[in-house]
């Protein structure tokens, strides 16, 4: 069992447990537990996502789609916190920042963008 179609984009270890997140062109968000080698949780979305990041704390979930827009999603229920769109590029990386996660650093291919997380 995985993605089902297209290229898997993004893949993101949980910072404390044996957990990973992975997107892809087949429109999902998958959860993976890598001790027992199986998917834990699915959420679909609605476009094509480039890249996934865990909150320093583990508790969030940065996703980066290929339109230009991201959401940050709780980590366990995988249900949206916020979302932007602002950028016509594709998300190509995300990055909280280590200590707090109160900042995350969003790159397109040609801008850099950062935003306060409470």
């Amino acid at each position: 069992m995985g993605h089902m179609q297209g290229e898997v984009w993004g893949l993101a270890m949980h910072p404390t447990e044996m957990i990973c997140g992975t997107v892809s062109d087949d429109l999902t968000c998958r959860i993976w537990d890598l001790s027992a080698h199986r998917m834990r949780s699915i959420r679909k979305l609605q476009k094509p996502s480039r890249c996934i990041a865990y909150s320093p704390d583990g508790r969030a979930l940065a996703v980066g789609f290929n339109n230009g827009s991201f959401s940050v999603v709780d980590s366990a229920t995988l249900e949206d916190i916020v979302s932007f769109h602002h950028r016509k590029e594709e998300i190509s990386d995300m990055k909280f920042s280590p200590e707090s996660g109160k900042y995350l650093a969003v790159a397109s291919h040609i801008t850099l963008w950062t935003s306060t997380m409470s």
